[in-house]
């Protein structure tokens, strides 16, 4: 139902007025009698402000979207939107600050450098935590007075150091002790 229309001037000169206001016309003609309407956005401008939902008002349907109250989880407050609206805060601000992370504690200082280490052979100072030995010479020192494994030959029974890439898996002294291991275990 239409609402009452309060008359303006600007509505003498649309071109429905000289219609009856009786006359019911179809949503079509009423739209494409607005058309060529000299005072046509006036007419929407009051129609999208009095107007009826419904109404055909400077060509155009008015329609009233249904609202909601919503709350802010943010801050609390009230706001209206419709419900197909995805819109869960009150401003882009209050989103903003309830998708951003609790500010965080600054991170505690470092702990201090351990002082510089010493050479494991002569003493001296190194310039990094990370070397042992200040040097290639004192490196080769360690080398040789590193307590090598002994293990014995299972071949010959003799004692040898075994290479360094299998310390612990070495089994002959030699490749001819093992070959010779290998041919008694075919002989028998």
């Amino acid at each position: 139902m239409s609402a009452p229309v309060v008359f303006e001037d600007w509505m003498d000169d649309g071109a429905c007025s000289r219609m009856p206001t009786f006359t019911i016309l179809k949503l079509t003609i009423q739209q494409r009698l607005c058309g060529d309407c000299p005072v046509r956005v006036e007419c929407l401008a009051y129609g999208r402000q009095h107007g009826a939902e419904g109404d055909v008002w400077g060509g155009e349907v008015i329609t009233r979207p249904k609202t909601e109250q919503r709350t802010c989880p943010q801050c609390g407050s009230q706001f209206e939107t419709t419900p197909s609206s995805q819109r869960r805060f009150c401003s882009s601000r209050c989103g903003g600050l309830f998708h951003s992370p609790p500010k965080q504690q600054p991170a505690p200082p470092r702990p201090a450098r351990r002082a510089p280490s010493t050479c494991e052979i002569c003493g001296t100072g190194l310039p990094h935590q990370r070397r042992r030995y200040c040097s290639r010479e004192c490196w080769n020192r360690a080398r040789a007075l590193a307590v090598k494994p002994v293990t014995t030959c299972e071949g010959c029974g003799t004692s040898f150091t075994p290479p360094r890439n299998r310390p612990t898996t070495a089994r002959f002294c030699s490749r001819r002790c093992s070959n010779s291991r290998s041919r008694t275990r075919k002989d028998a």
